[in-house]
């Protein structure tokens, strides 16, 4: 029984051991994810700037574009 109880008291150890681990492996995981999902949040963000900023020289664009449009339209080529 004393030798059983002995193994029976190692095994717990090593099962707390690789518990503790696993429990650190998914704190580091966490840590990881919670970075990642920052990360991308950021990057969003950042994406959303871009394309406010395409639109907004895209519409600049379209206006300068509208410009010499109208600019061309009046000038007079001589006849040939």
């Amino acid at each position: 029984n004393d030798e059983d109880i002995k193994q029976l008291n190692k095994e717990i150890n090593e099962l707390n051991e690789s518990n503790n681990e696993m429990e650190a492996d998914m704190v580091n995981l966490q840590t990881q994810i919670t970075s990642m999902e920052k990360n991308l949040k950021n990057i969003e963000q950042e994406n959303k700037m871009i394309e406010e900023q395409n639109e907004a020289l895209f519409m600049e664009l379209s206006g300068l574009s509208q410009a010499l449009i109208r600019s061309l339209a009046n000038i007079r080529l001589p006849h040939m």
